[in-house]
């Protein structure tokens, strides 16, 4: 599941949702906006494999760091945020795929 945090603009969501591209805001997925960063985490854990997409650097930190989700801090210009979250999408598939792919030849 994509989940992109608030601060992403609602235009960049519409570049997102031209190119077919499925995500949801995590204040829908929390039904109120404000959420503090201390109220994401927990919800990450019990969400199935977020990636969790923000402008926010209070999640650029290395104890952040855990199995069951992946958080990408957009150190970017906030125009150019969907283009760095498709360009990121098509890196993490294609090392979904080339893992499945060596997992299938062991």
């Amino acid at each position: 599941m994509n989940l992109l945090d608030e601060n992403i603009r609602q235009d960049q969501a519409e570049q997102l949702r031209k190119r077919r591209l499925p995500f949801r805001y995590l204040t829908a997925e929390l039904a109120r906006t404000g959420v503090q960063d201390t109220d994401v985490i927990p919800w990450l854990h019990r969400t199935n494999q977020p990636t969790f997409f923000t402008h926010d650097q209070d999640f650029f930190k290395r104890e952040l760091i855990h199995p069951r989700y992946c958080i990408a801090w957009l150190d970017v210009f906030d125009g150019k945020a969907a283009q760095f979250i498709r360009a990121f999408l098509v890196i993490q598939l294609s090392i979904r795929v080339r893992s499945a792919w060596e997992l299938s030849l062991a």
